[in-house]
């Protein structure tokens, strides 16, 4: 029943989804058997009544980022028994693996941090080796990945990713926030590898810091909601006033007091750039 709630609430958005949250059984449940049992009912393919991962809507934030630990936990060691095991060979100080590793390593410079990780991203998720647990080195450092060196790779690698220069992202001044930016290329590939990264961060328990506006995580949640006015606030206060203003004005001479048209200009890279909302929307004013 429940599930149906949820379901429905889903597709017209009545409450938000954290009213569906239970933190009791968050807190109560023993999620590592939770999980396996899981695992077992799937690969015996067992009918059970209640599992928690069946109904992930129940369980907080929080909650979620430990069932992913305890998945991507999981999945390493299959891959060790699988591969029988591995054997500690003295090199460097690095373990050596006898067989397909049970860990994604991404080797880097520090110069060319962005191109070395979107290289060797794009051949582990052609092999199918992003669920793996990440190690990473950089070139010419001897520091072992206990951890550490993996946080220092995400924080350095979403820095560049998030430059201007780099074309991917606009950040806003007036809210900090930053927005998808506008281009006129097709940047599908590079923007699936930037949500590799985030899932590769997420996987591995490194808290990214970023700062994208509420509305962005929504659209993940539901790919057919729609920007409100509040959204765009957020986002960008300036522009927001600017559309409540022209909203709220009654008069018959808007025409002349805004002089808005349907086509919108914005900044490429320092390039000036013009969009229409509309056909021919250059020569339609708002009225």
């Amino acid at each position: 029943f429940i599930a149906y709630l949820y379901e429905v609430n889903s597709k017209k958005h009545f409450v938000q989804n954290v009213c569906f949250y239970n933190d009791t059984l968050s807190e109560k449940v023993n999620l590592q058997d939770e999980y396996l049992l899981w695992r077992k009912n799937i690969t015996e393919k067992k009918i059970v009544i209640f599992n928690l991962c069946n109904f992930p809507f129940l369980i907080n934030m929080h909650t979620k980022s430990l069932m992913v630990q305890i998945e991507s936990s999981f999945k390493v060691n299959r891959l060790l028994r699988r591969h029988g095991g591995f054997t500690l060979v003295t090199s460097s100080g690095q373990p050596v693996f006898l067989g397909p590793s049970p860990y994604l390593v991404l080797n880097v410079r520090r110069t060319h941090l962005v191109e070395d990780s979107i290289s060797q991203l794009v051949l582990a998720d052609s092999s199918g080796s992003l669920h793996k647990a990440l190690r990473v080195q950089f070139a010419q450092e001897e520091a072992v990945d206990e951890g550490g060196v993996r946080k220092e790779f995400f924080q350095l690698l979403i820095r560049a990713l998030f430059k201007e220069e780099f074309g991917m992202f606009e950040f806003y001044k007036e809210s900090g926030l930053c927005w998808i930016r506008r281009s006129h290329l097709d940047l599908t590939s590079e923007f699936r590898l930037i949500g590799a990264i985030f899932g590769l961060a997420i996987n591995n328990s490194v808290i990214l810091d970023l700062h994208f506006p509420s509305f962005l995580y929504k659209r993940l949640l539901n790919n057919t909601v729609l920007p409100t006015l509040e959204d765009m606030n957020q986002l960008d206060p300036v522009l927001a006033s600017n559309l409540k203003k022209l909203l709220d004005y009654n008069a018959d001479d808007i025409e002349d007091v805004f002089s808005t048209t349907f086509q919108i200009t914005y900044s490429v890279l320092g390039s000036s750039q013009t969009h229409e909302l509309v056909p021919n929307g250059k020569d339609i004013f708002v009225n």
